[in-house]
């Protein structure tokens, strides 16, 4: 029931984990606890009138003035595509070799985990688990597409000044991370995985 309370009088809908537990009250008599839990959302959540909500104590407020676009404003910033992590990658999906040429020009005086959860390579998520990043495999990545699998770059090469289909020469696919070299024949050649 809870559950589809939610669905139907929030916007956008939210899907809480609900479970009971079993207490004793002062004179021993056993109650059943109703436990909702909302995790924390990508969404700043209305009510289907419109009103937004928040909890204080033990009762809600409605959220007036500036409060209302500053929460709007701190989702945002905790949704960075780029350092989501990949919740089916982790360090070994990084290519070792590309990530010590990079930072081998600065000296480290932190750990190396360390340095890549800083540069958002890796992130943490809540059971402790480091897992690459949507940016970090599609840097330095071994094989992206294992993980990603819309990671890939169409690119054509017209011949002339004019791009039009008479001067198209055959669109290529790229995976990435790739090298991409252009010959003077305008050949691609990509190293992919």
């Amino acid at each position: 029931m809870g559950s589809k309370y939610s669905s139907n009088h929030c916007q956008p809908s939210i899907e809480p984990r609900l479970s009971t537990v079993d207490l004793l009250d002062e004179d021993h008599i056993r109650k059943t606890v109703f436990i909702v839990e909302i995790p924390r959302g990508l969404y700043v959540h209305a009510t289907s009138g419109g009103s937004h909500h928040v909890r204080v104590g033990s009762t809600k407020q409605i959220v007036l003035g500036p409060r209302l676009p500053r929460s709007y404003q701190n989702r945002d910033r905790t949704l960075v595509f780029d350092e989501l992590p990949v919740l089916t990658s982790s360090l070994e999906d990084l290519d070792q070799r590309k990530l010590k040429l990079y930072f081998d020009n600065t000296t480290r005086v932190i750990p190396w985990s360390n340095l890549l959860h800083n540069t958002s390579i890796l992130k943490s998520t809540q059971d402790g688990t480091s897992h690459a990043t949507v940016a970090g495999l599609l840097m330095f990545g071994t094989c992206p597409q294992n993980h990603l699998q819309s990671t890939s770059i169409e690119a054509a090469v017209y011949q002339g000044l004019h791009p039009t289909s008479d001067d198209l020469n055959t669109p290529k696919v790229l995976l990435v991370p790739l090298t991409l070299r252009l010959t003077k024949r305008s050949d691609l050649w990509i190293n992919s995985c």
